[in-house]
């Protein structure tokens, strides 16, 4: 007979096996073990199984050795593999509805029960959204909590970069085994979050990215993290699934609200009209977490700037502020700016360049310009 950790992996490996239906069978039968031995008949009076994933689970019976070869993957691969029954499995995730029965960890385990807080959002960030995630990251790392995110395009790679340039601890949270890294452009960067933090997934080791993955993956981010803040969203979003998520479980949600006349402002927009706490700097995240108030208030203490741009800008010219006052996170031509502008040709010209080297505002193609 199978152990209990070798009888979840591979049960955990049964297409259609959920958390759900994973508790379901260990409530039916005692223990995960006896699944494997059981006849057909008495699968069948376990609720929400069809009759192809009991199909499934019966071609599993005698193929143990599949689990055996995982656990021995893993053990190469420094990977650490844990059940919802193991003592060690991280308390904060235990109490989430349908937590992972499986849980892979490469990287630093302890940081899993650490202070941590998910920032999630868009795959394709606007400059506004690069500028404000990079600058709450910096402030999050110095407050000294760990970052969550998904390892996705955009605004997570944002997050785990810039904790990690802020020498933070992230962790990321994989909608794949973590064999099988996804996106692959980003296979560098979770290297180094597993030297310098921890990579999660609940798939077997050599999953693929799956669309009905990261559904799944986002309970874990809200599920380990005190709160979860959006950033940019559209009206469809994952990151808007983490929000609800987090909102299931009891825990808070922040949103850095954005112009009206974006599309990736939309959902955090929706969000802090539904009630989400509008976010404009690290305190206001702070202030909120109840678990963190008394280190908050030494931290506010010590503190002297945040994450707003006017502390960059209060070393420009007057020339220079009444430029970068004309130019937003939407892109704008160099003509329409020079049209509002009330600079002779040569000022602009000057105060553009500056702007620019700086790194308060950037170029485009087509001479267009944008905050950074």
């Amino acid at each position: 007979m199978m152990n209990e950790l070798e009888a979840a992996l591979l049960l955990n490996m049964v297409p259609g096996i959920g958390a759900v239906r994973f508790q379901n069978l260990k409530d039916s039968f005692g223990s995960l073990g006896t699944v494997f031995q059981v006849s057909e008949k008495e699968l069948l009076r376990v609720e929400g199984l069809s009759e192809k994933i009991i199909s499934s689970i019966l071609s599993c019976v005698d193929r143990s050795y599949l689990a055996k070869e995982e656990m021995e993957l893993a053990d190469q691969q420094g990977i650490k593999i844990l059940s919802l029954s193991d003592s060690n499995y991280p308390k904060n995730l235990k109490t989430i509805y349908n937590p992972p029965p499986i849980l892979y960890v490469k990287g630093d385990f302890s940081l899993l029960e650490s202070d941590s807080l998910a920032l999630v959002g868009t795959r394709t960030p606007t400059p506004y959204g690069e500028k404000v995630t990079a600058g709450l990251v910096r402030d999050l790392v110095e407050f000294g909590l760990i970052s969550v995110s998904g390892l996705a395009r955009g605004i997570d790679t944002i997050v785990h970069r810039a904790t990690l340039g802020n020498k933070g601890k992230t962790i990321a949270v994989l909608g794949s085994g973590l064999l099988k890294l996804y996106p692959p452009e980003n296979r560098k960067l979770a290297e180094t979050v597993a030297e310098n933090g921890a990579l999660v997934s609940e798939f077997p080791l050599k999953a693929s990215p799956e669309p009905g993955h990261f559904p799944r993956r986002n309970r874990i981010i809200s599920g380990i993290s005190l709160g979860t803040v959006v950033i940019e969203a559209g009206q469809i979003s994952g990151a808007l699934i983490t929000a609800r998520l987090a909102l299931e479980q009891g825990k808070d949600v922040f949103a850095v609200p954005g112009a009206i006349t974006s599309k990736m402002s939309i959902g955090p927009n929706q969000l802090i009209k539904q009630g989400a706490k509008l976010v404009e700097k690290i305190e206001d995240i702070l202030e909120e977490i109840g678990s963190l108030k008394e280190k908050f208030n030494c931290f506010k203490e010590s503190r002297k700037e945040g994450i707003n741009i006017e502390n960059e800008e209060s070393k420009l010219s007057v020339k220079e502020k009444n430029l970068a006052g004309l130019i937003d996170f939407e892109p704008a031509s160099i003509d329409l700016l020079s049209e509002r502008s009330t600079l002779s040709q040569g000022d602009f010209a000057q105060s553009l360049l500056n702007l620019e080297i700086k790194g308060i505002v950037k170029s485009l193609p087509g001479k267009r310009y944008v905050r950074v």
